[in-house]
């Protein structure tokens, strides 16, 4: 472990640089976490909403269903 003291000098001049790069990998990380909830999400709505489309079938509000259930996958 003596052999790397000389490395703290570095660490130290770098530091600003080194907790920019940590603090980008944990968000990064958090993104990457979060994005497969996202998806999961956006799955059961869409299941959901599909069902609930189905039942309006012969109806005129159908039409402005489907507008809601486009409206709700452009925002995901």
């Amino acid at each position: 472990m003596q052999h790397l003291k000389v490395l703290n000098q570095y660490f130290w001049k770098y530091r600003k640089q080194l907790l920019l790069g940590l603090l980008f990998i944990s968000l990064s990380n958090y993104f990457r976490v979060l994005q497969p909830q996202v998806i999961r999400e956006a799955l059961d709505l869409v299941v959901e909403h599909i069902g609930m489309y189905r039942l309006y079938d012969g109806f005129e509000l159908r039409s402005a269903y489907f507008a809601v259930l486009s409206q709700t996958l452009l925002q995901f």
